[in-house]
């Protein structure tokens, strides 16, 4: 019972970070103008980024660590830095259970096991892989698809599955499915969604959107955070 609450408590408190810098990233709603905008965040992120990949290290067992000296470490955003330390300790894990695989270059690669095990959960729907990204083909305008990142993925909606996801239909075998039945991230995703859920019709222009999702450490786990919104 007391594993129960912790992890609903986890959820809820997962949901209310993702609902809250949302709320912030989607077209500067509610942000001061003492606070950075949408443009800076994203150009600071990817600065840091490509700062701190070059010292990443692959280790021996395919997983990656990051080597920064101290006053590369100190010279960066305190919060940016927290989203990479936590985004290499959860691509880790998807390395791990046999999901991803990294190169010299730090780029992923979805393994055959990750496309098995969505196949196996979408047994009607045609399963596409290519380099970093694996996605699932529907009838709908637009694509649904994530592309994997060593800080990150960009989590890609067709019409009709941002349209289910905006009016409270079910979508969540759908999510579920796409990240892997050995992967916690599904259901991360799906309640990030469920608080997104009464912005993404602004953003769905006839062919569902793309998010943008960084790791981010709750409680000292790492959980999600969706930082950009955009329309396909």
């Amino acid at each position: 019972m007391k594993t129960r609450k912790l992890i609903s408590l986890f959820l809820c408190v997962a949901l209310m970070l993702s609902l809250s810098i949302n709320y912030a990233y989607a077209g500067d709603i509610g942000v001061n103008d003492e606070q950075k905008t949408v443009a800076q965040q994203q150009k600071d992120f990817n600065e840091t980024v490509d700062l701190l990949q070059k010292y990443l290290e692959l280790n021996a067992d395919g997983t990656i660590s990051l080597n920064a000296p101290s006053n590369i470490i100190t010279s960066v955003d305190k919060n940016i830095f927290a989203q990479l330390q936590a985004g290499i300790e959860q691509t880790n894990e998807m390395i791990k259970i046999g999901y991803l695989v990294c190169d010299k270059n730090f780029n992923m690669t979805v393994t055959q096991k990750y496309n098995d095990d969505v196949v196996s959960a979408s047994p009607n729907t045609t399963v596409t892989v290519s380099k970093n990204s694996i996605a699932v083909t529907t009838r709908s305008a637009g694509v649904t698809k994530v592309d994997w990142y060593w800080w990150g993925f960009f989590l890609y909606m067709d019409h009709q599955l941002t349209q289910a996801v905006a009016n409270g239909s079910q979508f969540t075998a759908t999510i579920m499915a796409l990240f892997g039945s050995q992967s916690r991230i599904g259901k991360l995703v799906c309640a990030s969604l469920a608080a997104l859920a009464y912005i993404l019709k602004t953003f769905d222009q006839g062919n569902g959107v793309y998010i943008k999702y960084n790791y981010y450490y709750v409680a000292g786990i790492p959980s999600i955070v969706s930082t950009g919104i955009w329309s396909q």
